[in-house]
């Protein structure tokens, strides 16, 4: 036998080898992902069903987004307006105290993305009944809704020019703009009748 042919053997034993320790390790993990069948989902029989139609049970092994799962309400899904609100107001705080310290730029950043996140979940979630309560009719509704998207996508748009500054070393620059920020909060909070204190 040729040293090709023992090198090919060598690497193709070295190859079967590994593919059998990586599936060994890798089905479990790629089992948990796999599609559920509807053979495996636990059933009972559908409220109003007829000829004895089944419906998943509640608390099955089926997950968020997976065969038309419900996403579960854990930390971090689906977030309120006013959860969003109290994140971005509690970085605020911390950031009025800390913008111009150059020592605190990493802490900086992580606070300000914490600020842009809340401000992207907040752009995006229904808007609470008290804030449209004084709009009459579904028009009007629609326009303080559009007005405050508006408002999101701007302030969106500062915290990243923020963020910019920060990482740039421009912190008298940032501290401006923060407060401009917070001055922006305020007269948002004024024009859709917020209470801080809520």
């Amino acid at each position: 036998m040729t040293s090709t042919h023992r090198i090919s053997r060598l690497s193709l034993a070295a190859l079967a080898a590994t593919t059998t320790i990586l599936l060994a390790v890798a089905m479990p993990a790629i089992a948990q992902d796999a599609p559920v069948s509807s053979k495996s989902v636990p059933t009972q029989e559908a409220p109003g069903a007829q000829n004895g139609e089944q419906a998943p049970v509640r608390g099955g092994s089926r997950r968020a987004g997976q065969d038309g799962g419900a996403p579960r309400g854990g930390r971090g899904e689906n977030p309120s307006m006013g959860g969003s609100m109290k994140a971005m107001n509690r970085a605020l705080k911390s950031l009025t105290g800390s913008i111009e310290d150059a020592s605190k730029t990493a802490d900086n950043l992580k606070l300000i993305g914490e600020m842009e996140r809340g401000c992207i979940l907040a752009k995006n979630a229904p808007l609470p009944a008290d804030i449209l309560k004084d709009a009459a009719g579904d028009a009007a509704k629609a326009e303080v809704a559009t007005r405050f998207r508006k408002d999101m996508i701007r302030l969106a748009q500062a915290l990243l020019e923020l963020e910019l500054a920060v990482m740039n070393g421009k912190l008298s620059a940032a501290k401006s703009m923060l407060a401009k920020i917070d001055a922006e909060k305020d007269h948002a909070h004024e024009e859709f009748g917020v209470d801080e204190d809520e």
